[in-house]
């Protein structure tokens, strides 16, 4: 009786610096580290099928929590908002998740260097990968060396993952052949080098000063919140997708009503980024209406509201 075929994955890697990607970081931010773990286990649920799981969000959700335990696990509703964001900040397709089908171009060039020697593998449905994004995969684990036991010969073969010996046979007394296989791994050496030399880079940046938004120093200096806060990423955040909508001088202008109402000594506030976060979407809105009909500047609409 032949073995019955296998689509999904035994195990998969997961990089040491997994936590440092900036995606991660954003739903760690958002969320905390039930953001982390809700991405991880749908990567568990999606390789064990294959490369993409088909599920509506609010059945992944229900799924999650019978995983996680309810004792642990939010509500249905605010594990549907990780998912969301994790396929906004592209963790997930997009397009693919808004019809129930988690995937991304990051899972399937795991999944396709996961098996490359497996035979019969469609890569059909929900497919991300153009093609010469798969001959590059396909090409990264083409060849190894393979050491030759016999001492009675003088030849190395090569042969790729597949289990199939190449035609091409190296003579290891050829002085000429031994120099040109040095050359190539001294430069192979140096380029991966020049790529760990990039990743320490990368991860020096991590523990570095925090950047901050233009609009994040105005309310520090405007004591709303202390230059060393930690939150100082959400509110980064915050107001670069602000900004991205709405535009900087709205809300720079909005910003600066809120810290001055908040100021007002009847005015007690628990979580001050809640407050700021609720109250610049809720004004920028109320204005953006209001600006459909009126060429008023915000800045001149919160003066007269205020004044």
């Amino acid at each position: 009786m032949a073995r019955p075929f296998k689509m999904g994955l035994q195990y998969f890697p997961l990089d040491v610096n997994f936590f440092e990607d900036e995606k991660i970081t954003d739903l760690n931010l958002m969320y905390g580290v039930m953001g982390e773990m809700v991405y991880i286990r749908l990567l568990t649920m999606i390789y064990a099928h294959g490369y993409y799981l088909e599920m509506t969000t609010e059945q992944a959700a229900k799924t999650l929590i019978k995983s996680i335990g309810n004792a642990w696990a939010p509500s249905v509703n605010d594990i549907e908002k990780i998912i969301l964001r994790a396929g906004f900040n592209g963790l997930f397709d997009k397009e693919l998740l808004s019809v129930g089908v988690f995937t991304s171009k990051a899972i399937q060039r795991q999944f396709t260097l996961s098996t490359r020697r497996r035979r019969g593998i469609e890569h059909q449905k929900y497919w991300l990968l153009d093609q010469n994004t798969m001959l590059e995969l396909n090409n990264f684990y083409k060849k190894t060396p393979q050491v030759n036991v016999d001492n009675n010969s003088s030849s190395t073969a090569v042969i790729d993952n597949d289990n199939h010996t190449s035609n091409e046979v190296i003579d290891s007394n050829n002085d000429t052949s031994t120099k040109v296989i040095e050359y190539k791994s001294t430069q192979k050496e140096k380029e991966k080098k020049k790529e760990r030399d990039k990743e320490d880079k990368k991860d020096k940046g991590v523990y570095s000063l925090p950047n901050y938004h233009y609009i994040t120093k105005a309310i520090i200096r405007s004591q709303y919140i202390e230059g060393g806060t930690l939150e100082v990423g959400k509110y980064n955040k915050l107001f670069d997708e602000a900004v991205s909508i709405y535009g900087f001088d709205d809300v720079l202008a909005a910003t600066d009503y809120i810290v001055s109402y908040s100021k007002r000594a009847e005015i007690a506030i628990d979580d001050k980024f809640s407050f700021m976060r609720k109250s610049l979407m809720n004004n920028l809105e109320m204005f953006q209406r209001r600006r459909e009909n009126s060429h008023e500047s915000i800045e001149d609409w919160f003066k007269r509201l205020v004044l």
